[in-house]
């Protein structure tokens, strides 16, 4: 293969190409008696801290309405995110660890969700592997989904790299209402769920919604069931003066399959099914998590407000007996070696996030900030291996006939780290809107962040680590209004990660002060909603160059933190809907993202000019929904294709793209929302293929991660 070195010029130059082809993008005029469609006057906050319409975010952002979830037939706001614009999905085995890309970060092969923020109305969910998990989002609750690409660090602090998926979740209503629905589907699938609200008094509204889900998997061993609760109370405390109080609780069990066996070409073993798991039997993950939020809002004045968020959050995770990563494939005596592992953490976390907003005139808008967030946590891990050896010693399994060649009954586990985790955050941001004229403004903002953390493990060799690190980082966008309806901005923004490279690595890298890896984000991009309200379409060109990735290299035998990556992606994004008239309406995007190492040396080999793994370069989705003139009847397809992208470090091997056509069709007899049948098919002409590659510590294809084939989902909607 010819490797291709981008130089900063090239880059450069790229983008400016990019932003050529923005220009003749322009607002066309159309039939005045077109339907209307939803475009883009949503107010949405997480990009800026501040309500305002899409047209006006100098960034590229998305939002996935709860119609839309229900549309396409969504049962974890992961799942709600898939065909989003630069947004891709994939799972590390079917049903758990689900992994989220966005502009190709998330997922570089290291630590999985570190550079893409997850919020629940804006409160950070971070863990003490300085991970986003998605099992504690509540799903029933969510209003909407709010998707940022881009760095957001100027505003959230740590972990917005790639970008920022804030969950909004439903305000208490103020008339009764009553909601329930029954889903099932393939695989053994069923899911009651149910919501209640309303006012209990004048000035106390609230809303209660939960669900169970049980699941068989279309693998073997990934049998799930959850719980998922959430409640909330809008108070009036007085006028100009509210409390909002939430509580969201989720308790998940998802049985762990291996990753697919596959051969260093990626190709699959003979003999091997795709539902075929090798794990060891009762593997599975445990995943408990509980938070309370409490928001304070006051109206000092018509140009002051003040909000007060404060917030807790109790989680508990384990992994048990854990063998889904496999290693040496033999395919003479046909086995393969596992190492069940069983890391566990519990976590205790507590935040305070006070903001003054100050709008003085309709030209300056001005937010600042105080974010405060302590965990005290715990985290753990032993290895399991046959008795009499040490935890070098793998289980073996025939992965023809699933038998294991060791005998899984005379086992014994070695507890190899039982630590105890401190973690403060002290951070404080500023953030400017300001009109220079009536068309153009500028936003300048900033953050400080100084994080310390401590670990105590008596099992380790430096059983007493800490380290500490600061950034600030700035942001400045100019957006200008060429007409009502036709929006363009340029922006600069920066993103960071923690240096400490997770809760186990933390030991070595603590030690070692890594410096945080930083992102630059320069951006330019146009919106448009077409003047008769029939439809929208936003373009965007951008390059993100990352530096000091946090990398897990194999130095004199042990697996070692090191600041060894330099990172340069570009791309294009593209998204539109329009309505066609008779009840039609078609929508659609497409991204292209260009990813290369500018360092990273793995066993003295020099990876630059290489792409980084398991990033597609074409993305793109499109969707025909139809709805009949008295709304009884609506239907649609989609497609989400997600082109070819390396399985290997060293770019020799590609996996194929593929393309998932689904289809949806929803009965409404009485015409309104009182009671709705729908019916979804996925991936409907079931389609195989890989939605990401494992590989072993050289960088070889080891397993897979293989796609869900042809499934469907009927469900029944009452409301009242």
């Amino acid at each position: 293969m010819t490797q291709r070195i981008m130089t900063q010029h090239n880059l450069t130059a790229r983008v400016v190409l990019a932003a050529a082809a923005l220009a003749p993008l322009t607002a066309p005029a159309f039939a005045d008696d077109a339907a209307d469609i939803p475009v883009q006057d949503t107010i949405v906050v997480t990009a800026t801290k501040s309500e305002l319409e899409i047209l006006e975010v100098p960034a590229a952002i998305s939002v996935v309405t709860l119609e839309k979830i229900e549309a396409q037939g969504a049962q974890t706001a992961v799942e709600a995110l898939q065909g989003e614009p630069g947004v891709r999905i994939s799972t590390y085995t079917e049903g758990s660890f689900p992994i989220v890309q966005i502009r190709s970060s998330g997922d570089a092969g290291q630590f999985q969700n570190t550079d893409v923020l997850v919020l629940i109305d804006g409160i950070p969910q971070v863990n003490l592997n300085d991970q986003s998990y998605y099992d504690q989002i509540p799903f029933e609750a969510i209003e909407r989904i709010e998707v940022v690409r881009g760095p957001t660090s100027a505003l959230y602090g740590r972990n917005g790299v790639g970008g920022t998926i804030n969950i909004i979740t439903r305000a208490a209503p103020e008339d009764t209402e009553i909601s329930a629905m029954l889903s099932g589907g393939s695989f053994g699938f069923i899911k009651p769920r149910f919501t209640v609200g309303g006012a209990l008094s004048d000035n106390i509204n609230v809303l209660i919604s939960g669900s169970y889900e049980s699941s068989d998997g279309w693998r073997d061993q990934t049998d799930r069931e959850a719980i998922d609760l959430f409640a909330r109370a809008d108070i009036e405390l007085a006028p100009g003066t509210d409390l909002t109080l939430n509580l969201q609780y989720f308790d998940l069990n998802q049985e762990v399959a291996t990753i697919l066996p596959l051969l260093s070409d990626a190709s699959e073993l003979p003999g091997v099914d795709r539902e075929d798991s090798f794990n060891l039997p009762g593997a599975e993950a445990r995943n408990e998590s509980l938070q309370i939020t409490a928001v304070l809002t006051h109206e000092v004045s018509d140009t002051l407000v003040l909000s007060a968020p404060l917030y807790f959050r109790q989680t508990e995770r384990i992994l048990q007996r854990d063998g889904s990563f496999v290693d040496n494939i033999d395919t003479t005596a046909q086995t393969m070696d596992l190492y069940p592992f069983t890391p566990r953490s519990e976590e205790s976390i507590i935040g305070f996030m006070p903001r003054l907003a100050w709008t003085p005139s309709g030209r300056f808008e001005f937010i600042g900030g105080i974010d405060y967030e302590r965990n005290d946590g715990e985290s753990g891990a032993s290895n399991t291996f046959p008795t009499g050896t040490n935890f070098f010693t793998p289980v073996i399994v025939n992965y023809i006939t699933g038998e294991f060649v060791t005998d899984i009954n005379d086992l014994e586990e070695l507890v190899r780290r039982d630590g105890e985790f401190e973690s403060t955050v002290w951070a404080v941001y500023t953030q400017a809107r300001i009109g220079v004229t009536d068309k153009l403004r500028l936003t300048l903002g900033g953050r400080y962040d100084y994080q310390e953390r401590t670990l105590e493990d008596p099992l380790r060799p430096n059983p007493s680590v800490k380290a500490d690190y600061e950034r600030f980082t700035p942001r400045v966008a100019f957006d200008y209004a060429f007409t009502d309806n036709l929006h363009g901005y340029v922006s600069y923004s920066q993103g960071f990660n923690p240096p400490f490279g997770g809760a186990f690595a933390f030991e070595r890298a603590g030690a070692d002060a890594l410096e945080p890896e930083v992102a630059d984000n320069y951006e330019i991009g146009l919106k448009t909603n077409f003047p008769d309200g029939r439809g929208f379409a936003n373009l965007a060109a951008f390059v993100l160059e990352r530096e000091d990735l946090v990398q897990t290299l194999r130095i004199e035998g042990v697996n070692t933190q090191a600041n060894a990556g330099g990172l340069d992606v570009w791309g294009i994004e593209f998204d539109a809907a329009y309505d066609l008239d008779s009840g039609f309406t078609v929508s659609g995007n497409y991204s292209y993202t260009d990813t290369e190492w500018q360092e990273f040396e793995v066993r003295g080999v020099n990876f630059a000019g290489f792409e980084v793994i398991q990033n597609p370069n074409h993305l793109a989705s499109a969707a025909l929904d139809w709805s009949s003139d008295d709304s009884r009847f609506k239907a649609g397809v989609w497609v989400d294709y997600v082109g070819d992208r390396f399985a290997d470090r060293s770019n020799t091997v590609e996996l194929d793209a593929y393309t998932l056509a689904n289809f949806q069709a929803a009965y409404r007899p009485f015409g309104n929302e009182r009671v709705t049948w729908r019916l979804q098919v996925f991936n409907l002409f079931d389609e195989e293929y890989l939605s990401r590659t494992e590989l072993d510590f050289i960088g070889s294809v080891l397993g897979g991660a293989p796609g869900r084939p042809l499934n469907w989902l009927a469900s029944v909607n009452v409301r009242y």
